[in-house]
């Protein structure tokens, strides 16, 4: 009497006898997600780059469009040493000067009251005179022409700490021109095709043009994308001719491909038809995604091979894939989706995006690899050619008896050291920006050479913008606030280390005023102790400006005050230091918090005023590190228990769960451990913080399916345990190998890309599918061989 067909038997015969009606569902979907993918874009949206949640990004939103926000533009024109200048005081380069601001009124959302240079009407020259106080623009509107005018400008600058070192670097031979951008308004293609034109049009033998900003950043890395789908182009083409080389069929060759590609129709027309944007920041999700769809693919083709070799008939080697593959690779596939999906959990709108449709994109490949694929392959004429054995065939069946015999204690010590090592290795992983500059691009890049350029000699680039806030308006005039803010400043100038460049803010000038009224006598270079006099030169600072002059200092109705803390650099220990400091200076030398009596408005009333962080480049910047460190742990270890949780459930074994995924916690640890000892070290960013997840869900694949063949030939095939570790790793471990192998060499490819952090990537992707690999075929084997675990040894098929 013939066996009783299990489920699964009953749905692969179901699967391929329908086979015609599952092609047609398939063609559909396809047809219908590659329509979607017209609607794609590929571009940087900078709000999605951000945890809305977070207090400083609540901030960020808040101010951006009163004090300015994090979209800023440093331009400095320089003369070259090999030029016909040596100082900018000439009428060629004051003239440059003067074009570059008046250009940039042009520039598509440009906040036009935010446009500072000495040529700017609102950088004025301040007088005391008998008549009262008068304020004079220094460079405007017109250019001084003779050396006696220059030779005043000169001195004008000098005398004037709002021009000298701001906007003058302290050689003169640079001067700076500020910009920012209202961030809802912002295209990065269009300001970055400006501001190239721009310095195209002022940069000459003479001169050149250094700028920096976030807006120039996210243009030069979105004006890679051409050049990252040639590297996709040759990654495949790569991937084409190592599974031709392994299995020496141009079925082989193409199916995981064609796989994979189908895949990324589904998933990328998924993204478009959620009106979701693709950012390059994230295109190693798609590469990700994509290899685990040709893992699975290969899979299928070398079990394709072994079954139609041993049953000489197509349809019935197809039902056999798809009864003996399902399981675990819905196991696999599962677990990496849950890989991907706990990412969402992370408060920023890139990472939602990007993961629940490469969520959908994963789920989608059990139907391509598990169901598709049998169903074209029992298409195709039957090749019933064995796969000859070779030395990889010999060198894993050796391997895995050498494991059985000899190795797997040792293997297992090995583990567990390199695992302790890379457990402490890791707490040393750099958060956020780890050098000045982008360490998205290669240290030479034009945009990196530009940047140390302004840091280095005017070191405006990193703003942090902390607002001293009152619950009444107009309450920013009183005596009480106006010391505290005075007493913060210089404070916070005193930062040890030199991590505070300069502080600006709209009562910085009062001492030079009170200076002013006296005549300029530097004994008075303070602020008045008299409340009444430091009210009225408050005002006075106020009054003297025109019109949006200290739009970037204090709101319309008095409450907010805008203190910018011009960094040295934006790099995570800068940051904290800072944050740390400012945080230090409100808990123990300020009044704020406090109720404070005061006439506002004519009448007596009370208020209070607090410190808020931080806004600005830095400031945003910080709200994204505190975000990282604190989720990174948090979605590394849900993505471990939902790995350990599904292959619990799908071995039916605790014990199966603990030797599958023991291995995952090496391979995170020790990829950790190399972006902490890179040089220089790839840090953890909003686009590195999936990698681990992720590799753990690609990790587990290569596990599942040497586990799950090891318990076949075991209970079916009736084969004695180190038998069957062998058989699997020959089987299922060279399909491992295979695809290892392949995305390895494809790797290679990213090498040649224009951002360093694409190379970098690529070469940590390649750490991690090794590290994987190696835990495939050497640590789970040794567990099982060691254990020798019920789960696999308690029954066998009569």
């Amino acid at each position: 009497m013939a066996n009783p067909q299990s489920f699964m038997e009953r749905v692969a015969d179901h699967v391929i006898e329908k086979r015609n009606i599952y092609l047609a569902i398939a063609i559909i979907v396809t047809l219908f997600f590659a329509w979607q993918c017209r609607k794609l874009s590929v571009k940087t949206v900078f709000a999605d780059l951000l945890p809305q949640k977070h207090p400083y990004i609540k901030l960020h939103n808040e101010i951006r469009n009163k004090f300015g926000g994090a979209n800023q533009i440093l331009i400095m024109l320089g003369v070259r040493t090999t030029g016909k200048y040596q100082d900018i005081f000439n009428v060629e380069t004051l003239t440059k000067v003067k074009g570059i601001t008046e250009d940039l009124l042009t520039f598509h959302a440009v906040d036009r009251y935010k446009i500072v240079s000495i040529a700017s009407r609102k950088i004025k020259e301040f007088k005391a005179k008998p008549e009262g106080y008068v304020s004079v623009p220094v460079m405007f509107p017109e250019v001084p022409k003779t050396e006696e005018e220059i030779k005043r400008l000169r001195l004008v600058i000098y005398g004037n700490p709002i021009c000298y070192p701001a906007l003058v670097s302290l050689d003169s031979q640079k001067a700076l021109i500020q910009v920012d951008f209202f961030e809802e308004q912002m295209d990065y293609k269009t300001t970055y095709k400006e501001l190239q034109e721009l310095r195209k049009k002022y940069e000459d033998d003479n001169h050149f043009v250094a700028i920096a900003g976030n807006p120039m950043h996210i243009g030069y890395i979105e004006s890679y994308v051409p050049q990252a789908i040639k590297i996709f182009a040759y990654t495949i083409i790569g991937m084409l001719v190592m599974f031709l080389i392994f299995f020496r069929t141009k079925r082989g060759m193409v199916m995981p491909v064609f796989a994979a590609l189908l895949s990324a129709v589904w998933g990328l027309g998924f993204l478009a038809m959620l009106n979701f944007n693709l950012d390059p920041l994230v295109l190693v999700f798609p590469f990700l995604i994509g290899a685990m769809s040709a893992s699975h693919s290969v899979q299928v083709v070398k079990r394709y091979r072994e079954e139609a070799s041993k049953l000489g008939e197509g349809k019935q080697a197809c039902k056999k894939i798809i009864a003996s593959l399902f399981v675990p690779g819905v196991a696999g596939v599962i677990t990496d989706s849950s890989g991907i999906i706990i990412i969402a959990i992370t408060p920023i709108d890139i990472l939602y995006k990007i993961t629940i449709s490469c969520a959908f994109w994963a789920f989608g490949t059990v139907f391509i690899a598990f169901f598709l694929l049998p169903i074209i392959f029992s298409y195709f004429p039957l090749q019933t050619t064995p796969e000859k054995e070779g030395f990889m065939d010999r060198m894993l069946h050796g391997i895995g008896y050498f494991i059985c015999r000899k190795a797997k204690i040792p293997i297992l010590a090995i583990t567990l050291i390199v695992t302790v090592w890379g457990f402490f290795q890791q707490f040393k992983l750099p958060v956020g920006n780890v050098v000045p500059g982008s360490e998205i691009l290669w240290p030479f890049h034009r945009y990196n050479v530009d940047a140390f350029r302004i840091i280095f000699n005017m070191p405006l680039l990193n703003p942090m913008y902390v607002v001293c806030e009152t619950d009444k308006a107009f309450a920013q005039n009183n005596p009480t606030v106006i010391r505290d803010i005075i007493k913060f400043v210089r404070y916070m100038s005193r930062t040890p280390n030199q991590r505070i460049m300069f502080v600006g803010s709209l009562n910085g000038p009062i001492p030079n005023f009170n200076r002013a009224v006296r005549d300029s006598d530097p004994n008075w270079l303070f602020p008045p102790t008299n409340d009444m006099q430091l009210k009225q030169l408050w005002r006075l600072v106020y009054y003297t400006g025109s019109p949006g002059d200290w739009d970037k200092y204090l709101d319309a109705d008095e409450k907010a005050a805008n203190i910018i803390l011009f960094m040295r650099d934006k790099t995570a220990d800068a940051i904290t230091e800072v944050i740390a400091r400012v945080n230090k200076f409100v808990r123990e030398e300020s009044e704020a918090g406090k109720k404070i009596t005061a006439v506002i408005n004519d009448k007596e009333d009370t208020f209070t005023f607090n410190y808020r962080l931080a806004g600005g480049t830095c400031g945003v910047q910080a709200g994204i590190n505190e975000t990282l460190v604190e989720y990174n742990n948090l979605t590394t270890l849900a993505a471990y228990i939902m790995c350990f949780f599904f292959v619990t459930v799908f071995f039916q074994s605790f014990v199966a769960a603990i030797f599958i995924t023991l291995p995952l916690l090496t391979s995170t640890f020790l990829t950790q451990s190399f972006m902490t000892l890179n040089n220089p070290p790839i840090p953890l960013t909003t686009a590195t913080l999936p990698v681990a997840s992720v590799g753990m869900g690609l990790g587990v694949d290569y596990a599942i399916y040497i586990v799950g063949r090891i318990i076949e030939e075991y209970r079916d095939n009736r084969r004695e345990l180190n038998d069957a570790i062998a058989v699997a790793l020959g089987t299922s471990g060279k399909a491992v190998l295979y695809i290892g192998l392949t995305l390895i060499v494809s790797l290679a490819f990213w090498a040649m890309s224009k951002l360093m952090f694409q190379a970098l990537m690529g070469l940590l992707l390649a750490i991690v599918l090794v590290i994987n690999m190696f835990g495939a075929i050497f640590v789970v084997p040794s567990f099982i061989a060691l254990f020798k675990p019920k789960f696999i040894t308690a029954k066998r098929k009569n």
